[in-house]
């Protein structure tokens, strides 16, 4: 999803997806949704370790961002999964 996106981007890319999240009840959609943004965040928390381990702040700065981000997605699918 964020991947080597910019900050910007990924922050687009999320609210698409928080729009996907809101206009469905489908269980199997929000589970597939969840997934994917778990997936994502193993990949963005493995950058930014990386960013921490070489000492680039700048970059670790950005990729928690992205973080707060997906962090975010994952709340709003949790928080609608059990509704249904």
């Amino acid at each position: 999803m964020c991947g080597g996106l910019s900050a910007w981007h990924c922050l687009r890319t999320v609210l698409e997806a928080r729009e996907e999240v809101e206009a469905t009840d489908d269980p199997a959609v929000l589970s597939a949704l969840l997934a994917a943004n778990r997936q994502q965040q193993e990949g963005v928390v493995a950058e930014l370790s990386a960013a921490f381990r070489s000492g680039d702040l700048a970059a670790a700065v950005g990729w928690t961002h992205k973080l707060q981000y997906v962090a975010r997605l994952e709340q709003e699918i949790v928080r609608k999964l059990p509704q249904l």
